[in-house]
């Protein structure tokens, strides 16, 4: 492994280390750059080791295991707290055996282990021996936990009494622990059978290994990579109780709640007792209302912390507030409960039904809430803190009065939830469900519900002993957890972040030429359009159809490798064709994006959503419908729900339509569908009024929409042991942390690239990449499919492959040869039959697409023994029943017989032998149609394309409803009307005339017949039939009557010889057998839209949708009883009594030949019909021919059950006799016969394909079975060539490359930290040391602290690591009170030693390369160069011993082979052998080739005249290990040798045995030359730049750019080269001081030629909003001198100053923070800026710039891209009333120091201290000794401004124009030249501010606009000084000089202009309160040596503190400059002193 070894330094540099093969050591050069006698020179090197690339095949070995669980029911992480602590006391909470509960006591227990926690006992203690078994923490008290064990308290009690009642005997001897497990919630359901989806990982708990790695991705708290510790431990039981709006219905609820625990805390908190002296009953009183109890009158309760009250007390009676009833004074201070309150009246009044009606308690003018408790009896006074209230019972009950079974759940749920958290209960109301679950594990807690019916008017008593009678109706479930105990810390987290996989439903309404194109993931799967065609027309229902099921057949497979399941559906009403492309992920993380591109003339859309109204919401709440989608509101006004609805839809439809959303109404529903499934479609809606739960007006149903969720995955790559091939994932070198990708596997995302996790010989754990699947996982492994390879309507499925395919060219067809291999086999697995639920009876089942649920039409027996007719709404997709209807008594409303659906109206028509009940799927709302009473229905068949339902009854008689089921007509007749004329004797008919519900066109020539009642006078005429032939048939559509003319000249009388009743008209009223009057039978042609009715006399007669006869038919013994639509080709499939089957087709009849039939069902899929005759089942082909008959195993055809075609599979399902056939409707094969399954009583009654999870529903008696049918599928999946292109085209790497059919593995050519041996085996090690001492200057140092953080001394360090900002340190700490603070510990050693990972080191499993580092350092204060040699050692710690002696057997012999001449054996070697019968061995040692190893031989036998061995102590390399003998090398095989010997030596009188004891030596790896040289300041340069003046000194070095600031000394080698430097251009630099060539090449000298150089100009433009303010002026290209056109002197002369702006002498450096692209590209820390760009400006203020100019400031520049902006939107506001408290924030100027410390400098930096005004420690935040309660502000501003110093006025000074001076405190500012001797403050107490309505006198002189006029009187009267317009006061000249042709009014006298005080500097920092580190600032005390500092602190709510104080800085010289001049005055004479 060594010789793998890289080397780089700290650059990233490959260091080229040399590895000497005979050494086997690296060697090299390490070279220090050329350091200064004052700095310190490191060099890191870095160590890593080289992997080579490895690729691995094994075909029949390798393979890949899934372990990819998904969050479908919950995930918990559970945080580990602490661990071995002590346990003091175990006792039951009592002594009752209803308990389990136990408090476990221990010094901080309740926080150490928080409620939640799971804990484990360390050794075992009374019942606590298992160390499986983990305990929730369920309560808690001080000092103490509270557990639920296994054992009830009365056991333990009497077992363990003696034992815990002694705890000295066994206290602090046994450890309580917590522990970090994942729990997997709800794994099994309660038969224990798996709970999770086929889709996630359902046998999860099967896959787990100690050490195995757990990926858990997409969690709130707990996303990484953790280690298995155990796996086996016993399963938490999690309890939960419910009751639904169905069981409950309009009863009233009590919630039972019963305590596992003890007796229940109700409250813990402060409070006090009042004793109420002169009442009846004491009051607790709480802090608000909020903190009183929910307890009900006559409750039982103890306070537990008081001393003065001990007893149990109860609460009060207080009544409930009623206003109904009797009437009632309510006086202040009277008691009354509503809605669980206590509430106080705090004003008189009456009330009763008359007075005061509408006041309740929530009127605020009359009663409170109380915030205090009536208790009965008289208590004692007291005040208690953190005491407790416990009830006496553990029972309580809560009552919520019924309104309807929904609301009443509600409201239960939101009244009593805060009571049930007491005990440790979540209640909530969830899908129509009321819902206690226990918050953490184990039975702490019951929860029972009740209903029953409370009397209003009598007193409500619920008791513990009493409660009123009632049902229980409450349901238990127990929920299992499983455990998986991990290394790593968990953070606690409840998560329910589910996994759903995503669905895409996509619908095709109409298709074109452009056929289909899906673009799915960015790639396009695409058909073309394949047209079905009826006669000349297309028929878009089944070319849909045939072009969907081609779409699939061409891409199934594909999208099956992306993990995309594509199947096709049908999606709206009900059909026999598909419509729908349903594309599903297999897995939550498969990614999936979905674009569909159809023809201009081709219609589409994605499911997206459902919006299901109440059906009386927008009737009755006479507002908007305001529907909101995508943030746009669209609003209708509300009228009735069905016509809201329909208006906005019809209003909306377009507008949406034109952004892709599509919006239908169905019944009390708005559907939303899209065109763009990518993109967003949000909805909200608001009915105006707020929502209740359990009443919602809306819901909004989704469809498809998936969701990752949290995912834990450890997805394995395995290996098969094998014999002959003896590699495995260890000889071949996977390690953890290694790269490694898979290839070829069949599923695409498997191929990438993982991070190995774990590895051993035979498996290799990989990191989470995304979806996962394992070999294991076939194409269709998990279920059937209808549709793969081939078009035309036919697909291939299962194992059959028809001939076709099999013997012509596969590449004429879409079966793709190149994709699969020709044979597909699939064979039936198993069968699943599980029972959904039990019902009474049953009747029918129905599935509704539209609501994706089915529909159970039962009987329901009430305890009454009546029955009651219901109908359960069951979800299709998870089986769930979601609502019961109740369709009212069968005694009212008949039995149930049959479900249809009706697609014109989307109702639901549930027939009943006395009623019709029609439900609407969408709200579940019913109406009921009665029948005729005088008969009972038999069935019901409906015209979906007009609405009209046909009802069939018993007596063969048929009744209609219309479309709107608004005219029911009762039972359909014929009346015709015959006219006739008498011929001689005989009656003749004329003309006949049909009428009623049924009429309809007759043809010529064709036959009728009647019947007729002889009229002999008496009632019982006889009755005749006549018969006849058309002559002529006229049809009229407005009266629905047709009149026929009969053939009457055959001879054949057609009335006889008997008159006709009404002779004189000549007519005969009678039933027309034409049309039928008796039905037997009937179904209705959806294609041809008519219905077909069996009648008498072997008559078919077919009628369209307005009641017409359109033709008849005859068959003869036409069998009544069987009729069957036949889709396919839209024909009707009757039979005669013989069961020969015909077709009718077009009118035509034609017989399916060569059969019978007992059954016909027809296959869409396959295009033929399935007939069941007997036990046969045949199959028809072209020209209804049977291809194919199957026999199966069946019963007698009379016992036969119902048959279904599963349309996701294509298999017919047959199921009688408990044996269920399953046949291969495509390859007309029998796949099983007769497979048994488990039991089930009763015949069955119906099978039904459920589409939503592909499974076939059965009826039997009163159960409804699901039937599940499990495959064992295999396709071959082949790599798609291209003959064109093969592999080799444009060259391989390796021209011996060849390519793979099969799954192989790779990985990468890499570096990383060396590893060597696997784990369990001895460690590897390397250090470093100097060969010798001699040169100290060379040092090894380490601040990992990995050098001093191991070991078992009192001084190992315990402090963080790394250690940051320590020194160099050559000692070790001896101080033990810092051995954790980094600064003192040693960093400097002779010798580091790094410990190198195992190969399949589980901790470090991270993939990104770390190095080994070792750090040199190198600093002489001697000038010249220094050597050292540094050596890299690997050490293991082997070493053992083999002892011979005289029993053990145990001999070693000693041997040197390939020495003996002459021999072919001329390998020189050791050989050391074991013997054969000793029990010890070389293997498992830890020897290894390429180790040295040293033997040392000792005499164990002899204590005097020991033998001495010639081998003792010789060292060899290992060269091979064997058990019995290893062979070494010589390290010089010229001289050394082994010499032959035994440890066992006879000599003459003795026998000696030795000891020899195998060590393995350090080996050495590594020899560096480590070079390093010294420079010293060169005192030349030094000496020549002083005595010129210009040196630049130590104190400056840090000013140049590319010196490093933070170098603790002075690099002398730098500053020797810029000193050198300065003397070459020096005369470039100096000469120039003053001009912009100085500037440029002193700047460019220190290396910024970066910067840019600014100047200031000033804004003298009084016109100007910016008047008198600087502006600044880049000066452009100054230090680039490669600029055409560049010169060194002014730049902008051309330009600047001008008329409006003038030059102010002062300068600007910037640096560029951003180029103007807005990107960074700062080349300055802050630390830069404040001390190099600082450091500058003052050295070339010093050196280069005049005195009378300066620079000014050093900016940084940014470019904003963008506009910037702040935009606030508000979401929603919570007031919080707050208690203000904030300790302020100030602050000191402690110091100001001179920066640099030069001779004349004047710039200070002065030094902020901040700290608390309470704490009164600088930079030090106030911690828990205080006693004051310190709360710091949010956060705090500092402000500070510095103002600039002027020369105090002097009388004989001259002043110039612009010139300032301070005078009294105030600026002023020259506005003369020559000003001397002109007072700055003359005329400021003389004269008064100018006034428009004042007059002046010449001479008169006023202040206007801070500037002196005198007043002339030349002018016009009313001008103003400067001529402003006195009324609008708008500006009109910039002179205050006018001259209107007259003169001057106003002459302008100023001398000083007072201006103002404006700061030279204004700095800002924001800081938050915790950070109180000083702050500094610089200020020149030339320039602006006051300063204002303003510090202001801010809680964030409004309260606010400013501290303000004021500085100013002082130099000792003197400011003033000397007098330029002063003129003489006088001469004059001294005055004489007067004695």
């Amino acid at each position: 492994m060594s010789e793998s070894l890289i080397f780089f330094n700290k650059e990233g540099d490959a260091l080229n280390f040399n590895y000497n093969q005979f050494e086997e050591r690296f060697e090299g050069d390490i070279l220090f750059h050329e350091n200064s006698s004052d700095t310190y020179k490191t060099y890191g090197l870095y160590v890593m080791e080289k992997v080579p690339s490895i690729e691995f095949d094994a075909p029949s070995r390798l393979s890949l295991n899934k372990f990819q669980l998904f969050n479908e029911w919950g995930f918990h992480f559970y945080q580990k707290t602490l661990d071995k602590q002590i346990i003091k006391y175990i006792e039951p909470v009592n002594n009752d055996w209803n308990f389990y509960s136990k408090w476990i006591h221990g010094d901080g227990f309740d926080s150490k282990f928080p409620i939640g926690t799971l804990v484990r006992f360390n050794n075992p203690i009374f019942e606590f021996t298992d160390d499986k078994r983990l305990y929730t923490v369920i309560n808690s008290k001080k000092d103490a936990i509270m557990i639920i064990s296994d054992v009830d308290n009365s056991t333990f009690e009497l077992k363990y009494s003696s034992i815990y009642n002694s705890p000295e005997t066994w206290s602090n001897l046994y450890l309580l622990n917590s522990v970090n497990c994942i729990g997997i919630y709800d794994y099994v359901n309660s038969k224990f059978e798996n709970n999770l989806s086929p889709w996630n990982e359902p046998n999860f708990y099967d896959k787990f290994f100690f050490g195995k790695k757990l990926n858990v991705v997409n969690s709130k708290e707990n996303d990484g990579v953790y280690t298995t510790k155990s796996y086996d431990i016993i399963d938490l039981l999690h309890f939960e109780y419910s009751t639904d709006a169905v069981q409950l219905g309009s009863n009233d609820l009590i919630i039972e709640v019963i305590s596992k625990r003890d007796l229940p805390k109700i409250f813990e908190g402060n409070f006090e007792i009042k004793n109420n002296p002169g009442s009846t009953f004491s009051t607790i009183h709480f802090n608000n209302f909020l903190e009183v109890p929910n307890l009900k009158p006559g409750t039982e309760f103890t306070i537990n912390g008081s001393i003065n009250n001990t007893n149990f007390y109860r609460i009060e009676d207080i009544s409930q507030f009623s206003k109904n009833f009797n009437k009632t004074f309510y006086t202040i201070g009277s008691l009354v409960i509503y809605n669980n309150q206590v509430w106080e009246c705090v004003k008189d009044y009456t009330q009763d039904q008359v007075n005061n009606s509408s006041i309740t308690p929530e009127n605020s003018d009359y009663w409170n809430k109380t915030s205090f408790l009536p208790i009965r009896g008289i208590l004692n006074n007291e005040i208690l803190q953190n005491a407790q209230i416990y009830l006496t019972t553990n029972r309580e009950y809560f009552l919520e009065i019924g309104v309807t079974a929904s609301i009443t759940l509600s409201k239960a749920s939101e009244n009593y939830k805060s009571n049930l958290e007491n005990y440790g209960v979540d209640l909530y109301f969830e899908n129509n469900e009321l819902k206690a679950d226990l918050k953490y594990s184990s039975k702490y807690t019951e929860v029972n519900f009740y209903k029953t019916k409370i009397d209003p008017t009598k007193p409500i008593i619920i008791s513990a002993t009493y409660c009123v009678p009632a049902n229980l109706i409450s349901k238990t479930i127990q929920k299992n957890e499983r455990l998986i105990e991990v290394e790593e810390n968990l953070n606690h987290e409840l998560n329910y972040d589910f996994s759903k996989n995503q669905q895409y439903n996509i619908v095709f309404t109409d298709i074109d030429d452009w056929g289909i194109k899906i673009k799915i993931n960015g790639q396009i799967y695409e058909s073309d359009l394949i047209s079905i065609y009826k006669g000349s027309t297309i028929d878009m229902e089944r070319s849909i159809d045939r072009t969907l099921r081609n779409w699939l057949t061409i891409n199934y497979v594909k999208l099956y490798t992306l993990g995309i399941v594509s199947e096709i559906d049908f999606t709206g009403n009900i059909s026999n064709y598909q419509n729908t492309i349903v594309l599903k992920t297999f897995f939550p993380n498969v990614p999936i994006s979905v674009k569909i591109e159809v023809g201009s003339k081709a219609d589409y859309h994605v499911e997206h959503s459902m919006i299901i109204f109440k059906n009386t919401l927008l009737s009755t709440n006479n507002k908007n419908l305001i529907i909101d989608i995508n943030d746009i509101e669209y609003p209708i006004e509300s009228s009735s729900t069905s016509t809201t609805l329909s208006n906005w839809v019809l209003k909306y439809k377009s507008n949406l339509l034109e952004y892709g959303i599509i919006v239908n109404n169905i019944n009390n529903s708005i559907k939303i569908d899209t065109k763009y499934p990518d993109k967003r479609l949000d909805i909200k809606v608001n009915v105006g009024k707020v929502q209740i739960p359990g009443d919602e007006d809306f819901y909004i149903k989704y469809k498809g929409i998936g969701n990752k969720g949290t995912i834990i995955t450890s997805n394995e790559i395995t290996l098969s042991d094998n014999e002959e091939d003896t590699r495995d994932f260890e000889n071949i070198g996977l390690s953890t942390g290694m790269l490694i990708s898979i290839n070829n596997a069949g599923f695409v995302y498997d191929n990438t690239e993982y991070n190995i996790q774990y590895v051993d010989k035979n498996k290799a754990v990989l990191s989470y990449q995304g979806p996962f699947w394992g070999l294991t996982n076939s194409i269709d492994n998990s279920s059937a499919y209808t549709t793969i390879g081939f078009s035309l309507g036919f697909g291939i499925t299962a194992s059959y492959t028809p001939d076709f395919i099999k013997n012509s060219d596969l590449s004429l067809n879409h079966f793709n040869k190149t994709i699969f291999s020709a044979k597909i086999n699939s064979n039936v697995k198993g069968v699943d039959i599980n029972d959904i639920s039990t019902f009474d009876k049953i009747y029918d089942v129905f599935y509704v697409q539209i609501v994706n649920c089915y529909y159970v039409l039962s009987q329901k027996k009430n305890t009454d023994n009546t029955k009651n007719l219901y109908l359960y709404k069951i979800e299709a997709s998870s089986n769930k029943i979601l609502k019961y209807i109740d369709l009212e008594s069968e005694s009212t409303v008949g039995t149930g017989l049959k479900i249809e659906y009706n697609r014109y109206d989307n109702f639901i028509y549930c027939l009943s032998n006395k009623s019709i009940l029609i439900v609407d799927p969408i709200i579940d709302t019913i109406r009921r149609i009665p029948l005729d009473s005088t008969k009972d229905a038999k069935g019901i068949s409906i015209n979906q394309k007009s609405g009209y339902e046909y009802i069939l009854y018993t007596d063969n008689t048929i009744s209609t409803l219309n479309a709107s089921n608004s005219e029911y007509r009762y039972p359909l007749t014929t009346t015709a009307t015959v006219n006739s004329t008498k011929s001689g004797q005989l009656f003749y008919a004329t003309t006949i005339t049909l009428s009623g519900d049924f009429t309809g066109i007759f043809k010529i020539n064709s036959e009728f017949s009647f019947t007729y009642k002889q009229d002999d006078g008496t009632t019982s005429g006889k009755t005749l039939t006549w018969k006849g032939k058309v002559t002529s048939s006229s049809y009229n559509t407005n009266t629905n009557i047709t009149t026929i003319q009969p053939n009457y000249n055959s001879n054949t009388p057609l009335i006889g010889t008997t008159p006709p009743p009404n002779s004189s008209n000549n007519t005969i009223t009678t039933s027309l057998i034409g049309v039928p009057n008796i039905i037997f039978n009937l179904k209705w042609n959806e294609m041809e839209n008519a219905t077909y009715l069996l009648s008498s006399d072997n008559k078919i007669f077919k009628i369209d949708s307005t009641y017409t006869k359109v033709n008849e038919f005859t068959i003869t013994n036409l069998d009544t009883s069987f009729i069957e639509y036949e889709p396919i080709n839209d024909s009707i499939i009757v039979r005669d009594t013989s069961k020969n089957l015909y077709r009718i087709s077009n009118d035509i009849i034609t017989p399916i030949k060569t059969t019978k039939g007992d059954r016909v069902i027809p296959n869409i899929i396959t295009s033929n019909l399935i007939i069941d005759d007997s036990s046969l089942i045949k199959f028809t082909g072209k020209n209804d021919f049977i291809e194919n008959t199957l026999s199966y195993t069946t019963t007698q055809p009379e016992f036969r059950s119902d048959w279904c075609i599963n349309q996701y599979d294509s298999f017919l399902y047959i199921y009688d006799s408990n044996k269920l056939s399953i046949i291969d409707s495509y390859g007309k094969i029998l796949k099983q016969t007769g497979f048994s399954i488990k039991s089930t009583n009763g015949d069955t009654n119906k099978l039904m394909f459920n589409t939503d999870r592909n499974t076939i529903l059965m009826t039997k008696k009163n159960t409804l079975y699901e039937i599940k049918v499990y495959y064992d599928n295999t396709i071959e999946y082949k790599s798609q060539e291209n003959d064109s292109v093969k592999e080799d085209l444009y060259g391989n790497l390796d021209p011996e490359y060849q390519s793979k059919d099969y799954f192989w593995l790779k990985t990468r050519e890499f570096v990383r930290r060396p590893r060597e041996n696997y784990v369990g085996e001895v460690p590897v090690k390397y250090y470093w040391n100097w060969l010798t001492d001699e040169n100290p200057e060379f040092f090894l140092y380490d601040i990992s602290g990995d050098q001093i953080s191991t070991g078992t001394s009192s001084y190992t360090y315990e402090g963080p690591t790394p250690l940051i900002d320590v020194p160099l340190n050559k000692n070790p700490n001896k101080d033990i009170s810092k051995i954790d603070i980094p600064e003192y510990q040693q960093t400097i050693f002779d010798r580091i030693e790094k410990s190198l990972d195992y190969i399949n080191d589980s901790e470090n499993i991270d993939s990104n390369p770390e190095a080994i580092e070792i750090f040199i350092g190198f600093k002489s204060e001697e000038e010249g160069p220094k050597s050292s040699i540094l050596q890299m050692y690997k050490r293991e710690d082997i070493e053992f011993s083999i002892t011979s002696n005289s029993t053990n057997g145990t001999i070693l012999e000693f041997e040197t082979l390939g020495l003996v001449v002459p021999s072919s054996d001329t390998d020189k070697r050791a050989v050391i052998r074991i013997s054969s019968v000793s029990d010890e061995y070389f293997t498992d040692r830890g020897l290894k080739s390429g180790q040295l190893i040293a033997i040392f031989i000792k005499d164990t036998t002899n204590q005097k005249d020991q033998y001495t061995s010639p081998n003792n102590g010789s060292v060899f390399r290992v060269r091979n290990v064997y058990s019995k003998e290893i062979v070494l090398d010589f390290l010089n095989i010229g001289y050394d040798m082994l010499y032959t010997e035994s440890s066992k030596i006879i000599e003459t009188g003795r026998t000696t045995y030795t000891t020899t004891t195998f060590k393995v030596i350090d080996k050495e790896i590594g020899r560096f030359t480590v070079y390093g040289q010294t420079e010293i300041e060169d005192f030349r340069f030094k000496t020549h730049l002083n005595n010129i003046g210009k040196n630049i000194s130590p104190n400056e070095v840090f000013i140049f750019k590319e010196y490093d600031i933070y170098e603790g000394g002075i690099d002398w080698t730098f500053l020797n080269k810029k000193r050198k430097e300065l003397l070459i251009m020096r005369n470039e630099i100096f000469p120039y001081v003053g001009s912009y060539k100085s500037i440029i090449n002193a700047i460019n000298y220190f290396g910024y030629n970066d910067l840019k150089l600014n100047e200031y100009y000033r804004d003298i433009d009084k016109k100007s909003s910016n008047f008198l303010k600087l502006f600044k002026v880049e000066i452009p290209d100054i230090f680039d001198n490669s600029v055409e056109g560049w010169t060194d002197n002014d730049y902008l002369k051309y330009t600047l100053p001008n008329d409006n702006y003038e030059g102010t002498n002062l300068f600007n450096l910037t640096y560029d923070i951003t180029n103007k692209d807005g990107d960074i590209t700062l080349n300055y820390s802050l630390d830069e800026v404040t001390i190099k760009l600082n450091g500058l400006k003052h050295w070339l203020r010093k050196n280069i710039i005049p005195i009378t100019h300066k620079i000014l400031d050093v900016t940084g520049n940014t470019y904003l891209k963008n506009e910037v902006g702040i935009k606030h939107t508000l979401y929603d506001v919570m007031i919080f009333k707050n208690k203000e408290n904030m300790t302020p924030i100030t602050f000191k100027l402690n110091e100001a120091y001179l920066m640099p410390v030069n001779s004349g400098s004047t710039v200070y930096n002065c030094v902020l201290d901040i700290y608390s005004i309470l704490s009164n420690k600088m930079g030090i935040k106030p911690n828990n000794d205080f006693l004051y309660n310190l709360e710091l502000p949010d956060y705090y501003d500092i402000k500070i401004r510095t103002w600039k110093t002027y020369r105090e006025w002097e009388v004989f000074t001259e002043y110039k124009k612009g010139e300032k001076v301070i005078y009294y405190g105030s600026i002023y500012e020259s506005a003369i030249d020559s000003n001397k001797m002109n007072s700055p403050i003359k005329w400021e107490s003389l004269v008064f501010e100018w006034s428009p309505t004042a007059n002046y006198e010449p001479g008169n002189i006023v202040r206007y606009e801070n500037e002196y006029y005198s007043y002339t009187g030349l002018g016009s009267e009313i001008e103003n000084p400067l001529n402003y317009d006195i009324e609008s006061f708008n500006f009109e000249y910039p002179t205050p000089l006018i001259d209107n042709g007259d003169g001057y009014n106003w002459v302008v006298i100023t001398e000083w202009r007072k201006i103002n005080y404006e700061p030279v500097q204004t700095i800002s920092e924001f800081r938050k309160s915790d950070n109180l580190t000083p702050f500094n600032f610089t200020i020149d005390a030339n320039i602006d040596p006051f300063v204002t500092i303003e510090l202001t602190c801010d809680n964030g709510y409004g309260l606010t503190y400013k501290d303000r104080k004021n500085y100013e800085i002082r130099t000792l010289k003197d400011l003033r400059s000397p007098t330029k001049y002063i003129e003489n005055i006088g001469p004059f004479e001294p005055i004489a002193y007067i004695k």
